[in-house]
């Protein structure tokens, strides 16, 4: 397992009525069903965990076989990613009305992946084709990865922008209205990469 960070857990929040939002998704090569909701913004906490599944053989047939046997969703997948979005903003009266003061967005990512684990002395072939098939999973997960990102960055700037309102509760109301729009304009975008890219995901192996 690697585990890389970048500022995580949060920080306790500051006095003025933070408002925290959690959302859970899960992206997978040939899985075309991704909820994905949140996102993630530069300067925020994020936190990326890789887990590996095997995969090995002394031939072309024995690889695809470790793939069925042992990758996600009983094989079905090549390699899947669990995300974790923490969309949070803070709120604060004053002459003007009721403005967004503060707004981050952390991520959490798990993601499985395969990786080459072949016998020492195998067949070279299989083995440069198992290693380039581990990357180009791993790169076709990490594009979630930045489209998730890419949203985020958008969430929270468009948090910061919102223009003052007469109370906190209306304010938050337009926020998580925010929120849901951009949710579902990434959640679109998602499926739209995994259109473009699925044929060449599926002739991988």
């Amino acid at each position: 397992m690697v585990r890389r960070q970048e500022g995580w857990p949060f920080l306790p929040s500051r006095d003025g009525g933070p408002r925290t939002r959690r959302a859970f998704v899960r992206i997978a090569a040939l899985a075309a069903c991704i909820p994905l909701f949140g996102g993630w913004a530069k300067g925020s906490h994020v936190e990326i965990v890789s887990r590996y599944y095997s995969i090995h053989g002394a031939s072309h047939a024995e690889l695809v076989a470790s793939v069925r046997r042992n990758g996600p969703k009983g094989g079905r997948a090549y390699g899947i990613g669990y995300i974790d979005f923490f969309p949070r903003y803070r709120t604060e009266p004053g002459i003007a009305g009721c403005r967004i003061v503060e707004a981050e967005v952390g991520l959490r990512v798990e993601l499985e992946l395969p990786r080459w684990d072949g016998a020492e002395g195998g067949p070279a072939k299989v083995a440069n084709f198992g290693r380039r098939f581990a990357r180009a999973i791993e790169a076709h997960e990490m594009e979630h990865v930045r489209i998730a990102r890419s949203y985020a960055g958008r969430m929270r700037s468009a948090l910061l922008r919102l223009k003052p309102d007469a109370s906190c509760w209306s304010l938050s109301s337009r926020a998580e209205e925010l929120i849901g729009n951009l949710k579902k304009r990434h959640v679109e975008s998602q499926k739209a990469f995994d259109r473009r890219v699925n044929k060449q995901i599926k002739r991988l192996l």
